[in-house]
């Protein structure tokens, strides 16, 4: 806790103003590995425009979160360079960790969904949409992930190819 209060301090001398909100913000992105739409109503306290509000701010204006994922499981996670100025390196490897695991798991979910569906499987352009990971970090993910589920398999059709999942 004595890195948080220095970085706020350090943010006030700075003339940024630091908003209960912000701090409650930052606490509880502190404590867990993504935050969206409804732990911030519920932690600050505020409807969802207001939490959406402050996301902007947190993120645009301030640099503090990144968004992780888009559409309805949208979330926020910490900037890496907010673990260096308030926290330690465990905390930011236990974060990444968890990204992870929750990238797959949305991944897979939409993979079997797709094959339920009988729709084709998913792109690495919708996996760089979906999780803003640049185009060949997305490939290197779903390589990976093709190598722990042998259901995963990757159609190739140049930069049209799918990786989608068979029974």
């Amino acid at each position: 806790m004595a890195r948080f209060r220095l970085f706020v301090e350090k943010e006030i001398q700075e003339g940024r103003a630091m908003p209960l909100e912000i701090l409650l913000l930052l606490h509880t992105a502190l404590q867990q590995p993504e935050i969206d739409e409804e732990t911030i109503t519920h932690v600050c306290q505020v409807d969802v425009r207001s939490a959406l509000a402050l996301l902007d701010e947190m993120d645009r204006e301030r640099g503090y979160l990144q968004r992780m994922f888009t559409g309805k499981e949208a979330a926020w996670a910490l900037r890496r360079e907010m673990y260096d100025r308030i926290y330690d390196e465990r905390l930011l490897k236990r974060q990444r960790r968890w990204y992870r695991d929750k990238l797959k798991e949305r991944v897979l979910h939409i993979l079997n969904q797709r094959a339920e569906e009988g729709d084709d499987g998913i792109s690495n352009a919708e996996i760089c949409q979906m999780t803003r990971l640049k185009a060949h970090r997305a490939r290197t993910f779903l390589y990976e992930m093709m190598a722990e589920y042998s259901q995963i398999e990757h159609v190739d059709r140049g930069r049209l190819s799918i990786f989608r999942w068979r029974e």
